[in-house]
């Protein structure tokens, strides 16, 4: 197996792995037991904090 070969088997994996999250993500939203509102307002707040802590990090 050549190099190339490997390198795009990692970017498959990568790939998988950031659709299975995605994935996981959504059916997260959709089957929360609080009201959309409510749900919203928590994945606001997660991702404010999130993103402070990546601006920090350098991202």
């Amino acid at each position: 197996m050549s190099y190339h070969e490997e390198d795009n088997n990692a970017g498959k994996i990568l790939l998988a792995a950031l659709a299975g999250a995605g994935a996981g993500i959504i059916a997260g939203m959709l089957l929360a037991p609080d009201k959309g509102t409510a749900t919203r307002e928590n994945w606001k707040g997660v991702a404010t904090k999130y993103s402070g802590q990546a601006r920090r990090a350098g991202f």
